[in-house]
């Protein structure tokens, strides 16, 4: 999984240096701001997948985890609101820096702030409904304040639930994904003239990536 993580962040600064030489980023060198579910889980491929890219190249040398991204509080899933028992939050911080030994920040558009709190139990309606929600508030942030210029690139860790929001929001259309196997990305072209009606908006990338060096870790 460790390697698997390393070898995506490998292939998004390979898609960052085409997005380059098709104009769609201004700069071969762009910072990424990197927002994750707050699942231990998750935190650790965004660790992995910055491990990978010049630190000097990361908005702000941290990780952002925001709840509203984070995993479906489905009964089938969960016994319990389980978001105030999480490893990150009933753990020392040398425990948590053991699993992910990076700066992590709780909020992204405000320090110790949540866009959203899931609610317990959620369905798929009212999952989506509050992934929607803060998936916008993210990307819009992410386009007025930070990405003006066009020189960063936005990286959200999340959920297979959260994957598939991104569709529902956008209505792409999703291929079957055959053989995923722990890590996998997706990299979305977003027009918000096409609606994303009539276009494959998205590419899935699994098992990353047989052209891709093993990373010695």
């Amino acid at each position: 999984g460790h390697q698997q993580s390393y070898s995506a962040g490998l292939k998004i600064q390979s898609l960052v240096q085409e997005g380059y030489k098709n104009g769609l980023i201004k700069t071969q060198n762009p910072q990424y701001v990197v927002v994750s579910s707050p699942f231990i889980r998750c935190l650790q491929t965004a660790y992995h997948m910055v491990k990978s890219m010049d630190p000097k190249d990361i908005y702000k040398e941290r990780i952002f985890y925001e709840e509203g991204v984070g995993e479906l509080m489905a009964e089938s899933l969960f016994t319990e609101h389980v978001l105030d028992k999480l490893y990150v939050r009933n753990k020392t911080e040398e425990e948590v820096k053991k699993l992910v030994p990076y700066k992590l920040q709780e909020g992204f558009i405000k320090s110790k702030e949540h866009i959203i709190r899931p609610g317990y139990p959620e369905n798929a309606g009212s999952g989506y409904e509050r992934f929607d929600a803060c998936y916008k508030e993210i990307v819009n942030y992410f386009m007025q304040e930070l990405n003006q210029n066009s020189d960063k690139v936005l990286i959200i860790v999340t959920h297979a639930f959260g994957v598939s929001s991104v569709g529902q929001i956008h209505e792409l259309f999703f291929l079957p994904d055959k053989g995923t196997e722990y890590t996998t990305f997706h990299q979305i072209f977003y027009d918000a003239n096409s609606r994303g009606k009539g276009r494959l908006l998205l590419k899935l990338y699994s098992k990353h990536i047989f052209d891709l060096i093993k990373p010695k870790l």
